[in-house]
């Protein structure tokens, strides 16, 4: 009889696992299939505001829900019980924590920070969205001693958009971008002032991942640093780099959207229906744009990503508990499926 060395062992888990996370990610459809459609259809005419997806013995948690700043919502509620339940049969150590959103990452270090001075999970709700239970616990166990991880398991954006900037126009792309952001930042999540220097920060990024040239005479690195110390001069560029930013993404839309309505976050409701509804993945309006595609295919390659990190870190021997909207947990459910046998694999160890 011939036995495998530790080595070999160890490598043909690993290699186990690769195959298992492949075959979850190959199973992943189009973000807009009939499919997954028909999944959110459900929820919504449900009436359901979140829905779980947890495989035996809690090896992975993907609570999907609409998104909130509102610590009285049935989501938040329904968050807080379930992960309450989990960490009541789970190690809170062996609790890997995942939310939506953070494209500059997070750790359990800067959710300790962030939390510095918020006194209640509300508060940390109204700050950070649902996405706020999450940073609050790992707070919460810290104080004791425990040790809970906590990341954002999202694509590098600038992956996402060099492979798109082949099959689609670059202001499409910037459109999408800035769309997206504004579903969130002036469409009720938002809260306080909306800086110039916000907008022409993400204006200047949205640019430089589209390739869009709606913005002039663009200073270099060298140039900006120059003036920081110039209050007038940088506040004068700020502004004419979101207004010209903001002029082309109103012509490319034929909307009148001003800078006035952004840093107050006003917004009126048929500004608001067209936003969300050129952003929307899933195009329940049925507009049919470039810019509905490119989202749905923005989505996808999120999920493809998540799927393989959530698979990732249940090869640690983790317990992933994930917090995504509630489209991605319809996208990704029979995905996570698919992910079970990798908890066995990785004890078998």
């Amino acid at each position: 009889m011939v036995h495998m060395t530790a080595i070999e062992e160890t490598a043909e888990r690993r290699e186990k696992i690769g195959r298992v996370i492949d075959e979850a990610v190959g199973t992943l459809d189009a973000y807009d299939s009939e499919r997954a459609r028909e999944a959110c259809r459900i929820m919504e005419e449900g009436g359901e505001t979140s829905r779980i997806v947890a495989l035996p013995d809690r090896r992975m948690t993907f609570f999907g829900s609409t998104h909130t700043n509102n610590p009285d919502s049935q989501v938040v509620a329904d968050l807080r019980s379930d992960l309450r339940d989990c960490l009541s049969n789970v190690p809170a150590k062996d609790v890997s924590l995942m939310i939506e959103g953070r494209h500059g990452g997070i750790d359990r270090d800067e959710a300790i920070r962030q939390m510095a001075g918020i006194e209640t999970v509300e508060d940390a709700v109204r700050r950070y969205g649902e996405g706020g239970v999450a940073l609050w616990v790992v707070a919460e166990y810290a104080k004791s001693g425990v040790k809970v991880e906590i990341s954002s398991p999202e694509i590098p954006e600038e992956k996402v958009a060099e492979k798109l900037r082949s099959e689609f126009a670059a202001d499409d792309i910037a459109a999408y971008l800035m769309l997206r952001q504004w579903t969130s930042e002036i469409g009720g999540r938002g809260r306080g002032e909306y800086s110039a220097v916000d907008f022409a920060k993400q204006a200047l990024g949205y640019a430089e991942l589209s390739g869009v040239e709606w913005i002039r005479g663009k200073k270099s690195d060298d140039e900006v640093r120059a003036i920081l110390h110039d209050r007038a001069v940088l506040d004068e560029y700020v502004v004419v780099v979101g207004q010209q930013f903001l002029d082309g993404l109103n012509a490319k839309l034929g909307l009148a959207i001003t800078l006035e309505q952004l840093r107050a976050r006003q917004s009126d409701e048929t500004m608001m229906k067209t936003i969300n509804e050129l952003s929307d993945p899933l195009d329940a309006a049925g507009r049919h744009s470039p810019i509905n595609t490119i989202s749905a295919r923005w989505n996808a390659e999120r999920d493809r990503y998540l799927v393989e990190e959530i698979g990732k870190e249940m090869a640690r021997g983790k317990k992933p508990y994930v917090i995504f909207g509630a489209s991605h947990v319809t996208h990704c459910e029979p995905a996570l499926q698919k992910l079970a046998p990798i908890a066995d694999i990785a004890a078998a160890g």
